[in-house]
């Protein structure tokens, strides 16, 4: 499973993080548009602090589920 992981300042400064499980990893073109996108909506606020206002990085990480114990 790959979880896409994408990387904001919101506008206090702070690291948000919005993670996709189960995404497909487009190309970066495509992954910048998104999360410009995302930004320019100014869709996630809290009080006057957006959480989503400014793209930095993109990161695919993939998990592997391994079986601990099967009855």
């Amino acid at each position: 499973m790959q979880t896409l992981q994408l990387i904001f300042t919101d506008t206090n400064g702070g690291r948000r993080v919005l993670s996709l499980a189960r995404a497909e990893a487009p190309d970066a073109d495509v992954i910048r548009q998104a999360m410009q996108a995302i930004a320019d909506t100014k869709l996630f606020k809290k009080d006057d602090n957006v959480i989503y206002a400014t793209p930095v990085a993109a990161n695919g990480v993939v998990t592997e589920t391994h079986a601990l114990y099967l009855a």
